[in-house]
Parts: C-alpha cells; sequence; structure tokens
C-alpha cells in the first residue's frame, strides 16, 4: 500500500504482483449479510455453499473502450406523471454519448488552450 501510495508509477507491476500471489482471491470467511440463507422451519442463517462462489477473472480482457452506453438528456426521459412504459431509443442513446463526449473534449481543449495562452502572458 505505501508503495503504491508513495510511488504511483508502480502501481501497474504491484497489481499484477497482488494478483500473480494469489492476494485477489476471495476470502471464505469474510461473507456479507447477503449471503446467508434462512432454514425455513427454524428461521436459522447459515452460510450458504453457492452464493457469490466466483473468483476474479484474471484471464479477461480488460481493455477499455468496447463498451458502448448510451445516455438518455433529461428532455428525453418521460414526465414523473406518465404512467405508461416509454419506448427507449438505443441508437438515438448511443448517438446522444457521442456528442456529449465530443462537446466535453471540446471544453476540455478550449480550457487547456485558455490555460496556456494565460500562462504566456
Amino acid at each position: 500500500m505505501w508503495a503504491a501510495i508513495k510511488l504511483p508509477w508502480s502501481r501497474r507491476f504491484l497489481i499484477w504482483l497482488d494478483d500473480k500471489m494469489g492476494y485477489g482471491t476471495r476470502g471464505e470467511a469474510n461473507r456479507w449479510w447477503l449471503d446467508l440463507e434462512t432454514k425455513k422451519k427454524d428461521g436459522r442463517s447459515f452460510h450458504s455453499d453457492n452464493a457469490n462462489a466466483r473468483d476474479l477473472s484474471l484471464d479477461r480482457d480488460t481493455s477499455m473502450g468496447n463498451d458502448k452506453i448510451a445516455t438518455y438528456p433529461v428532455e428525453e426521459l418521460p414526465r414523473a406523471d406518465q404512467k405508461e412504459p416509454v419506448p427507449v431509443d438505443r441508437k438515438q442513446g448511443l448517438k446522444d454519448t457521442k456528442a456529449a463526449e465530443e462537446a466535453l473534449r471540446k471544453a476540455l481543449k478550449e480550457r487547456q488552450d485558455a490555460e496556456r495562452a494565460k500562462a504566456r502572458v
């Protein structure tokens, strides 16, 4: 922990080392209360054998940029008093996400340019 805080450049190596040494596995003694099951007869709780029985997937591809997240602006959401279901246009949501990302990049670039110009003066 000290090295990760004081030496930020070593974080990737420390994560890899932590996984290789097996510290990324589940602790059987540490369970959440959601993992408990209750017997119907007497109401007693006990640990379930199959609740959340999954270790980390260390060989999984974690490269970013594969997720397609759709966003829906407030203007597109149904009214609060509307009772019937409203169909969702995912393609439009993906377009809105792309437009929002481009607007954010543009705003960040403008801010950086303004800060650079201010630093030169």
